[in-house]
Parts: C-alpha cells; structure tokens; sequence
C-alpha cells in the first residue's frame, strides 16, 4: 500500500518494478476461471518467483499524452475535475464510514456540503491511491517479457502454441497491481485487441456478484454481440500498421457538485488512436478516431459493465486530483488513512499477460 505522495522519477518514463510473485490479500478474493469466460490468461504464479507487473509513467496534458503512445498503449488517466460552482471556503474534507463486511462509503465535505458517493470501495479507494501517486499511466499491454522467468514462460510458450498468435504482457500503475480495478482496466484496453473474445473476459470473475457491489448478470447477448463484430470490423478497416490506441481522458471536461447529498462526477474518458510517424513522434490517427468519435456506443455496449466502472473510477481520479492539487496534505492523510478499507475490500491477483491469437497492429509489430 503506497502511504505518502509518490513520485514518478522521470516524465514520461516507463521502467518496471520487480517483485515476488506472491501476494497476501487480506480482504476476499476473487478468484479468475477461464472456462466461464473463455478467454485463458496468464497468472502471474504460472510465470515463476519473479515477474515485471509494474510500470511508472508520467504524462500530463495535450502535448504529453500525445507523445505516451509507445509506453502506454492502453489506459491513462491524468485529468483534474474542476467544480460546477464556487466552494465555499474552497476546502474539501475527506472521509468513509465502513460498510457492512466488504465495503465503505466515501464522504466528502465539500464546502459546508457533506456528500457521499454511490461507487463501491473497491474503486474508489483505488482511485484515491491513484490520485496520490504522479504517475498517469494505469495499464498498458505494449509490453515484451523483461524479467528472466517471463522470458522462459514465453520461449516454453511459443514452442507449445507455435505460429499461433502471441503474448501480451500486462503492465500495471502500482495503485492497480494486483487489485478488481486492474482487472477491469486491462479488460478496458486488451478488448480493443480483438472485441469479440476478450469483451467476456470479466465473465470468469469468480463471486464477483456477491461481495463487489455489482450485479454480472448478462443481459441482452446479442446486442452485446453484434456491437463487438461492428467494433471489430471498424477497426480492422480504419487501423494501419503503427497505429496505437489509449483509453484516456484528455477531452472528459469532468466536473463535480453535489446534488442531493451525493456527489456527481460528470464526464467519461475515451478511446483515442495514434499513428507513429516516426521513431517516438505520433500525430492523431485521424479517420480512425473519427469513426471512434461517431461510434462511442459501441465501446459501451460490448461489456457495459467495463464502461461503466472504469468511467466511475476516471471521474474519481479527477476529483481526488483536485483534492491533491488544492489540498495535497488532505489527500495524502486520506489515502494513509485508508488501511482498514483495503483489509475489507475485493481484490484478485491481476494476469500478467494476454494470448492473442489475432493480435492488434500496434507499432508494425
């Protein structure tokens, strides 16, 4: 658990942290079975002592972002939620109350408005460890084998599967290691990969229903269906080698207020997509992101489930930023105050790589 503001070292850098594989929960555990999603991924336990789960990168407006396409194709959240009105006496006081066995409440003070929010505490309390920490950069599956134990698991893997497809290596922002949130945040970026496998892979997520707060029912499959063979057709036509793509929340304009005792976030983060130009330029992938921009319903409605808890968790990322950047001392005493949360709330041990039979054109790789 990350106790005080962190840093990232350098802007815009990636480097990987490695660590020993096992990991001791202390709140339930959510367990992955591959057979309910079909889709088989790779635990970090299968790999060995060691694995690369980790990776810091830092990238802050228009200009930075644009230019994180090569170490962070998949997900990155930097944005700050700005008020819907004046506070008055421009504070915000954070707190929670426990919540039954497996969850807490948020409570904002803001101004002279006490407020709670309705996201459960499995994302929220990682989304204000998220705020805590400078580095934007959530999840990214650009990665190659770093660690020795991955490159034996790849080579033995590649000789097992031969010609077909490869592995994508998850990498993941410290505060999303190894918690449900991960989870949902790699399934945000590998679906792009191919929508039409990889949107069921929250469908293995074993008593998710019971202890996360959110219901898994499957409703209405052949919408769900047809969005991701659309999905699909789209971007097999508009991609051209080098293009990347990152779930980010660059034009999300979030804003908060408080409404009837709750807080309201607005806003959603998008999918955009570059094209690299040359070594380390990348300038917008125009056509595609239009065809993106006129059909972002179908990002939702492959697994609407994903759609909405990562959106929650970037809109509470936003306004915690707001927190750091207006009261960092509050924040940081927060998030060090947050022990008793984490020891209640559902987590899992987050994959460390993807299979991909057809895997995406990103880099010309």
């Amino acid at each position: 658990m990350i106790t005080s503001r962190a840093k990232c070292q350098t802007l815009a850098t990636l480097f990987a942290v490695s660590f020993l594989s096992t990991v001791v929960f202390a709140g339930p555990v959510i367990s992955y079975d591959p057979q309910t999603s079909a889709v088989r991924l790779v635990e970090k336990n299968e790999v060995g002592s060691k694995v690369t789960s980790q990776f810091r990168v830092k990238a802050k407006g228009t200009q930075e972002v644009s230019q994180a396409y090569g170490s962070v194709a998949g997900v990155l959240f930097q944005a700050t939620a700005q008020p819907s009105r004046p506070i008055k006496n421009g504070s915000i006081e954070l707190a929670y109350r426990l919540d039954g066995n497996h969850d807490a409440i948020l409570v904002a003070t803001i101004g002279q408005n006490e407020v709670t929010s309705e996201v459960p505490a499995w994302v929220w309390a990682v989304a204000a460890r998220f705020a805590n920490h400078d580095c934007t950069g959530a999840v990214t599956l650009l990665d190659r084998p770093q660690s020795v134990s991955e490159k034996i698991f790849e080579r033995r893997w590649r000789v097992e599967n031969g010609t077909r497809g490869r592995l994508l290596w998850v990498r993941y922002h410290p505060a999303v290691d190894d918690t449900l949130i991960g989870f949902f945040l790699l399934t945000a970026d590998a679906m792009l990969a191919d929508p039409e496998k990889l949107r069921t892979m929250t469908d293995g997520l074993v008593d998710f229903d019971k202890y996360s707060g959110y219901s898994m029912m499957t409703r209405d499959g052949k919408r769900k269906s047809q969005a991701a063979y659309a999905l699909n057709a789209i971007i097999k036509l508009k991609s051209r080698p080098g293009d990347y793509a990152m779930l980010n929340d660059l034009d999300s304009g979030f804003r908060f207020e408080a409404v009837n005792g709750k807080l309201n976030v607005s806003g959603v983060p998008s999918y955009h997509f570059a094209r690299e130009v040359q070594g380390g330029i990348f300038r917008a992938a125009h056509q595609l992101n239009v065809a993106s921009a006129e059909n972002r319903h179908l990002f939702h409605d492959i697994n609407p489930l994903v759609n909405k808890t990562v959106a929650d968790f970037s809109r509470l990322v936003a306004f915690f930023n707001y927190v750091a950047e207006t009261d960092p001392e509050e924040l940081d005493a927060f998030v060090q105050s947050l022990g008793p949360v984490f020891d209640r709330i559902p987590t899992l041990e987050t994959p460390i790589a993807v299979p991909l039979a057809n895997p995406p054109r990103r880099g010309g790789q």
